[in-house]
């Protein structure tokens, strides 16, 4: 088998791998190129860089691997907008129509830079979020579990890893999500969505968790091995501008936050009330997991594994007993984890090769860094040791 182009975009934290008999040969998210934090736009600098680097051309590509499957995200959008009612019905046309275009501009995309024999898979997103974590995991068996915002339709996922094998333990779908419910909370206490999730963590500690325990019981609870929420609180299941409604200030008796704003004792309750509200689902979901297929070892994927307050606590709360999180368990990182499902799932039965080096883009020398320096030395400060 050739190379194998993995490629993530379109939401946030684009990427692209490449990939060459299971070796993961390079990796970068394209906001290395442009500066721009958490680009979603085509990582065409990226592939640029990955062809020169290893001296390949679109001819030389056997596979390119998409991350997720745009259509049946598309299939999402049009009917979890429905909600929305009359009162939303030309901001739902929009959202529908900017959509399409977004995937015809990507259909058109990925066939320019096709060679002649080359396939286009559409894969699998919370799939591709899984087998990164999986596959680059130095585990020959494993159960993964995958929490983030929503993917097509999926929002949590459950697998069981053995050998080159990954068997589907359980999902939840859209609109009830783990990663959407922190997200909203992270617009209401006034941090950017997709970003600021890691403010909220920290603000947490400074807050007292019991404070709201009865309002977020409400929200959201755990429902056999799953959970739901109650979406009466939320819109952002219908709307791409905000995430809440009135009724969540309502429940809290607390406005929400302003960026500009100052950040009050009821902010600091609600963050620690949320974080605590995500470890409880959380613990739940890998308790479930653990009667499932109860293997010791596990794997953390999608923009949830971010949570390193909750991460670590899995071995004091759970049976067990070694964790493995990939280091871009976000979207980027499943543009790795798209191309690895494919070459695994073409080559079931090769050994599995370790794919644990985090360091996969472009580098600098020390003569590299200290030119820069010196053409910025009126404006940065440095010194150079002898080691």
């Amino acid at each position: 088998m050739g190379y194998i182009l993995g490629i993530s975009c379109g939401y946030h934290d684009s990427a692209a791998a490449l990939i060459k008999d299971g070796k993961v040969l390079g990796a970068v998210e394209e906001e290395r190129f442009t500066g721009i934090k958490h680009d979603s736009s085509f990582p065409i600098n990226t592939i640029n860089w990955l062809y020169s680097e290893f001296k390949v051309n679109k001819n030389d590509i056997d596979a390119i691997c998409f991350y997720e499957n745009p259509a049946l995200k598309l299939d999402r959008i049009e009917n979890s907008t429905k909600r929305g009612g009359l009162k939303n019905y030309f901001k739902r046309n929009k959202i529908i129509s900017r959509n399409k275009k977004e995937y015809n501009k990507l259909s058109t995309t990925l066939n320019s830079i096709t060679g002649e024999n080359t396939k286009v898979i559409y894969g699998d997103h919370h799939l591709s979020h899984v087998a990164y974590s999986y596959y680059t995991s130095r585990f020959d068996k494993a159960t993964i579990l995958s929490v983030d915002g929503v993917g097509e339709w999926e929002t949590t996922s459950m697998y069981y890893g053995e050998g080159n094998r990954l068997t589907k333990l359980g999902t939840v779908n859209f609109p009830h999500s783990l990663g959407m419910l922190y997200s909203a909370f992270t617009a209401f206490l006034g941090f950017k969505p997709n970003e600021g999730e890691y403010k909220v963590m920290g603000l947490a500690p400074y807050g007292d968790s019991k404070r709201y325990k009865e309002q977020f019981s409400k929200l959201i609870y755990p429902k056999g091995d799953s959970y739901e929420i109650d979406m009466k609180y939320f819109t952002y299941d219908y709307s791409d501008e905000i995430m809440f409604n009135e009724k969540l200030s309502r429940l809290f008796k607390v406005w929400n936050r302003l960026p500009e704003d100052e950040l009050t004792q009821d902010h600091k309750d609600i963050a620690a009330g949320l974080q605590s509200t995500y470890e409880k689902i959380f613990f739940h979901l890998l308790n479930k997991l653990y009667v499932k297929k109860s293997t010791h070892n596990l794997c953390l994927s999608g923009g949830c594994a971010y949570n390193g307050t909750a991460n670590g606590k899995i071995i004091e709360k759970t049976n067990y007993k070694k964790v493995y999180i990939p280091p871009a368990p976000s979207d980027a990182g499943s543009a790795i984890g798209a191309a690895l499902h494919y070459y695994y799932n073409q080559n079931p039965n090769v050994d599995r090769v370790l794919n644990n080096n985090p360091y996969l883009g472009p580098y600098y020398s020390n003569e590299d860094v200290e030119k820069a320096l010196n053409e910025l030395s009126k404006e940065v400060y440095s010194v150079k040791y002898n080691t």
